[in-house]
């Protein structure tokens, strides 16, 4: 698109068309503009809902300064990277981590996804062995209001949680 913009630009700069040049200049900086402040993340968060993982990731990539994006964007892309990491095809606990940190300090989403960035901030750090900071996670999930769909998964959580806890206790006779 920026292609076309600055081609239509040179061809009225060709015909000594000096409004015609600069309203083409103009579309190509409203398209960089817009590719830098938007990126591919809604249509690859879109094809993650999906299920297509691959693609989701293919579409992110494309996405070249991620630091330039908007924050809700910003966050989004992140959030994003984090849920690839955790597919198996992809399996990085390690950046699934970074990315749902990231996603969560930068703010600027739903307060269901704050929660889920939580939510899964806890369960690979109880996976890690961390099992304090799993805790101190998983207690400021609760701050937020998630979907109902997600209360076994945050269940299953608070249980693995538990058990670790209560095997970790050194006054328990385990």
């Amino acid at each position: 698109m920026i292609i076309v913009a600055l081609s239509f630009s040179g061809f009225f700069i060709s015909r000594g068309d000096v409004v015609g040049s600069i309203l083409g200049f103009l579309g190509a900086l409203l398209v960089a503009y817009g590719y830098l402040a938007y990126g591919t993340v809604h249509k690859a968060s879109q094809l993650l809902k999906h299920g297509d993982i691959a693609k989701a990731y293919s579409l992110l990539k494309q996405t070249r300064f991620p630091s330039f994006l908007k924050d809700p964007h910003r966050a989004s892309y992140h959030f994003t990277l984090g849920y690839i990491f955790l597919d198996e095809q992809f399996l990085d606990t390690d950046r699934s981590l970074d990315h749902f940190r990231k996603a969560f300090n930068i703010g600027a989403m739903t307060e269901n996804n704050r929660g889920i960035c939580l939510i899964n901030i806890a369960s690979i750090e109880l996976e890690h062995g961390n099992i304090d900071s799993a805790r101190s996670y998983f207690d400021q999930s609760a701050k937020y209001t998630l979907k109902k769909e997600l209360k076994p998964i945050i269940k299953e959580i608070k249980t693995k949680l538990e058990a670790e806890e209560s095997n970790n206790d050194p006054g328990s006779k385990n």
